[in-house]
């Protein structure tokens, strides 16, 4: 019996995978463009892993970052670290 042992380098060094497309039992992976973004190919989630500042305009992203919810857990965090 053979027994493999994912590192964590090896995770590291994988290439971005979309949060909200899932398929054959895994994220999708995201195409990576010239200037850095990785888009998904199937929903259009975008991520700048060097801009912390940049909003995905996602529909799916849109509807977290205007869900009432979120919003309340995310201002609650913001006032526990003040």
């Amino acid at each position: 019996m053979r027994v493999t042992v994912k590192s964590f380098e090896s995770e590291e060094k994988k290439q971005d995978r979309c949060p909200y497309c899932v398929g054959d039992d895994d994220f999708h992976p995201m195409k990576v463009l010239s200037n850095g973004r990785s888009i998904c190919e199937k929903c259009g989630h975008i991520v700048f892993p060097d801009d912390g500042a940049f909003r995905c305009p996602c529909l799916r992203c849109i509807e977290i970052n205007f869900s009432p919810r979120i919003r309340r857990i995310t201002n609650r965090e913001l006032a526990q670290s003040c």
